[in-house]
């Protein structure tokens, strides 16, 4: 046993042999066979310097750290890579390996910031991922440009602006379905609307069918303004009473023809029924309110004139 332990001891390649072999490795880029000689190189002789004695009394520069961090760099383990660069720093580093451990390690810088700015932008459109699956478009949209400012290059690669239009999309298709709710809750409320008399006490009174009143309301905000009101005029006729919606409706409506009509005459005494109209509207409910989403501005700044 002790013969053969000495033969295989007396066969092992000794560390500066194997050190020789890992640089014409790493000359022909041979990453791997380099990591292994020098890991072995290092198993036998783990200090590193300009001058250190291998073979007899010759003397040899030993950088098996520098060689290691290389080779390690170029297999992409980037994080020890840098710890071997580390720690090759002993006083009397020659200038050439000092200045090319210098450069690798401003590369391994840059790839760590490059490494920490995608996980930022990871974690933005994971962010945005879960906002769009809680329906909040808006904040998605939000999000997802600051993940195009945090990483333009990632953004284009993964076709984000594609999912920023969709989302916008999605928000629109919203706010107009939301945009038919508030008109239809506007129809509904009109199949109940409350009057007063002289005084004062309310009072339930029928309507036409839903359905005029429907066509009637939508009038007003869509349709041809004097077609719209001449539709309301027919249901308060047959209602014989005042509503707040249908006065609100007859104000929009005589609003939107007095900012179409081109004679300033007329389109003054168009808007002036426009305020009698919602003055009226408040006067039955002082709560009342437009929709900005189904009215435009300058109808907007009108009612608002009338309080």
């Amino acid at each position: 046993m002790i013969l053969m332990v000495a033969l295989g001891t007396a066969c092992a390649e000794p560390w500066y042999r194997l050190y020789d072999q890992a640089k014409d490795d790493i000359d022909h880029q041979r990453w791997e066979s380099a990591v292994d000689k020098l890991e072995q190189a290092v198993a036998q002789k783990a200090d590193s310097g300009a001058s250190v004695r291998s073979e007899g009394t010759k003397k040899i520069a030993y950088f098996p750290y520098f060689l290691m961090g290389k080779a390690l760099y170029h297999l992409g383990r980037y994080d020890v890579a840098a710890k071997f660069f580390s720690q090759e720093t002993q006083v009397g580093l020659p200038n050439r390996i000092a200045t090319e451990i210098g450069v690798y390690q401003t590369y391994l810088r840059a790839i760590e910031a490059e490494r920490a700015r995608l996980a930022q932008f990871n974690a933005l459109v994971g962010r945005a991922q879960t906002l769009r699956a809680r329906g909040a478009f808006t904040e998605a949209v939000e999000v997802l440009r600051r993940a195009r400012e945090c990483h333009p290059a990632e953004f284009e690669r993964l076709d984000l602006g594609r999912t920023v239009e969709q989302l916008q999309n999605a928000e629109r298709a919203r706010v107009q379905k939301k945009a038919r709710r508030d008109r239809e809750a506007a129809f509904l409320a009109l199949t109940r609307p409350v009057a007063r008399n002289q005084r004062g006490a309310v009072q339930v009174v029928s309507v036409p069918d839903f359905e005029t009143v429907r066509r009637a309301v939508l009038a007003a905000y869509e349709g041809p303004p004097e077609q719209a009101i001449k539709m309301l005029e027919e249901v308060q006729r047959t209602s014989g009473t005042r509503n707040v919606e249908l006065e609100s409706s007859m104000g929009i409506a005589y609003a939107r023809l007095g900012f179409l009509t081109v004679n300033p005459a007329e389109s003054e005494r168009f808007r002036e029924k426009a305020t009698q109209h919602f003055r009226l509207a408040l006067a039955l409910d002082p709560g009342h309110k437009l929709n900005a989403r189904l009215v435009a501005p300058q109808i907007m700044d009108l009612f608002a004139a009338s309080r």
